[in-house]
């Protein structure tokens, strides 16, 4: 696209101008990765808490072990008795706001409006994210050390926990950069490994990334709060962890305002919501050395 000219001050002189590109470059936080992976509650307005039901979970549970063989049919069977707990919510508010000053906007060839409600959305997206991962060190199920780098047997004894309570669905490995792509990660352990062949390892050395590996799927969050030179990042299935937000009405509330005084148009993003550890045996705590 051809260049437009303007001015990034309230003036043009003479011929000295200054051509700014129609497009612009933004960056962007990468975002929405594990509040996709989890339990999402969505209320209504009105509502002061958020409540997810947990069925057979607690310490009264029915299994194989509550049957057996009955030898007559004149005594009353025992009830089993089932949990049927809660976890519940109570929704925080997270806000942010940008300023767009009117000064900015009359010098620059670019209108910014579309751009700001973009930008508001994915750091409110991206805050979520923030949150959930926190919840992977509340995890008690733990594998790999600060001191080594993740490798497949670490994703295998994670798996290993999981299946051994019987975690339900699509097992989700949620990792920075460091724990994927750097000398301690998993696609140059992938890449480095005889164990690996065929097309998983071809996958990684094609696109330096593999969606699943042993049975987990994998995904990269930046969204961590590193520690010196590891992170303790997270297996876990979507009822681990659970999400909830007010709608207002959709789970981001994001809009202008005109701020005549200070000669700006503001910009407010928010969500009312917040996160919670589930089931603590559907997750495991994964610590491993990144940098």
């Amino acid at each position: 696209m051809a260049a437009q000219y303007a001015g990034d001050v309230n003036y043009l002189a003479g011929s000295i101008r200054e051509a700014i590109q129609a497009e612009a470059i933004v960056a962007y936080s990468l975002a929405g990765v594990t509040r996709k992976l989890v339990t999402v509650a969505r209320e209504t307005v009105g509502a002061g808490t958020i409540t997810f039901d947990k069925v057979n979970l607690g310490t009264n549970t029915i299994s194989s072990a509550d049957i057996s063989a009955r030898t007559d049919s004149t005594t009353a069977m025992t009830a089993t008795v089932i949990n049927t707990d809660k976890a519940t919510i109570t929704p925080a508010l997270y806000p942010v706001m940008v300023n767009q000053y009117y000064k900015s906007a009359m010098s620059n060839s670019h209108d910014y409006s579309t751009t700001w409600g973009r930008l508001i959305a994915n750091a409110l997206a991206a805050k979520v994210d923030n949150l959930l991962n926190d919840l992977f060190d509340g995890f008690s199920n733990a594998v790999g050390t600060s001191t080594e780098g993740i490798t497949t047997d670490v994703l295998l004894e994670g798996l290993a926990k999981l299946k051994s309570y019987m975690a339900p669905g699509q097992p989700a490995f949620v990792a920075p950069s460091g724990a994927i792509w750097s000398t301690y990660g998993l696609i140059p352990e992938i890449i480095g490994t005889n164990n690996y062949a065929g097309s998983v390892q071809d996958e990684a050395l094609r696109s330096a990334f593999v969606n699943r590996v042993a049975g987990i799927d994998i995904y990269h969050s930046e969204e961590f709060t590193e520690s010196g030179s590891a992170t303790k990042s997270g297996i876990f299935v979507p009822a681990a962890l659970g999400y909830g937000y007010i709608a207002q009405p959709d789970e981001f509330l994001i809009k202008p305002h005109d701020n005549v005084p200070i000669l700006a148009m503001q910009w407010y993003g928010l969500f009312f919501g917040g996160v919670i550890e589930l089931v603590n045996n559907y997750g495991v705590e994964v610590h491993t050395k990144t940098s």
